[in-house]
C-alpha cells in the first residue's frame, strides 16, 4: 500500500493524538484542532487523500468546514470522513444521513480508519 497524505480535525486532543501515533507508522498524517486550521491548509491547495474531520466542534462544525471546503476546490469532497460520538443536532442528523457511509462512530478503533483509507485510496 502506497504512502497517504491524512489531514485529522478533532478539537479533541487526545482523538489527534492517538491517531496520529496510529496512522503515522504508515502515512503522513497532519493533525489540526480545529476546522479554521484544516481550512488555512485547504485553501493553501495542500493535497490530502483524506481528510477525517469531527462532525461537531465548538467554532466551525465539520459540516461548515466540508461546505466551505468544497466551495474553495470541489474535488476534496471525496476526501472527507467524519467521526461523531453521536451528540447529533438535526442538522447533523441530516448531513449524516446525506454522508452514508462516512461517518465512523466514536468510538471506534486503528482497523475502522484503516478500512475507511482503504475504500478512500481505491477510489482515488
Amino acid at each position: 500500500a502506497r504512502r497517504a497524505r491524512l489531514l485529522l480535525v478533532d478539537d479533541e486532543p487526545l482523538i489527534l493524538r492517538s491517531l496520529q501515533r496510529v496512522l503515522g507508522r504508515e502515512h503522513e498524517v497532519v493533525a489540526v484542532e480545529s476546522g479554521e486550521e484544516a481550512l488555512a491548509l485547504l485553501a493553501r491547495r495542500d493535497p490530502f487523500d483524506l481528510i477525517l474531520c469531527d462532525l461537531l466542534m465548538p467554532t466551525m462544525s465539520g459540516m461548515e468546514l466540508y461546505q466551505r471546503a468544497c466551495a474553495l476546490d470541489p474535488e476534496v469532497d471525496g476526501c472527507f470522513f467524519f467521526m461523531s460520538g453521536n451528540a447529533f443536532t438535526e442538522e447533523s442528523n441530516e448531513f449524516a444521513t446525506a454522508m452514508k457511509g462516512r461517518i465512523l462512530n466514536k468510538p471506534f478503533d486503528a482497523a475502522a480508519v484503516q478500512r475507511v483509507l482503504a475504500v478512500r485510496l481505491k477510489a482515488a
